[in-house]
């Protein structure tokens, strides 16, 4: 006998499955195979996402900058220019 808990609780389903006619059991067994495949497929994505952000590796000395922009200190923030669009026209 096997000491594996997933084949003990699979077992005792078996007395419940007995009791289904052929298309009935046809049936149970593709829904079965369905909630597996999207359980492992849903799995796979979680892993695939987890994999897509890999953070910046950064010394101390580092500074993270995510968007760099010429600075005109003397330009007047009405005054569009070259960065900004126009919505105006």
């Amino acid at each position: 006998m096997t000491n594996n808990p997933d084949y003990h609780y699979l077992m005792s389903l078996l007395p419940y499955f007995e009791k289904f006619d052929a298309l009935e059991k046809l049936q149970l067994r593709t829904n079965m195979q369905n909630v597996i495949f999207q359980t492992l497929k849903q799995k796979e994505i979680e892993k695939e996402r987890a994999m897509m952000y890999i953070p910046p590796q950064t010394t101390s000395s580092q500074k993270e900058t995510y968007h760099q922009f010429p600075q005109n200190t003397r330009q007047d923030l009405t005054t569009p220019n070259i960065y900004t669009q126009n919505i105006y026209n």
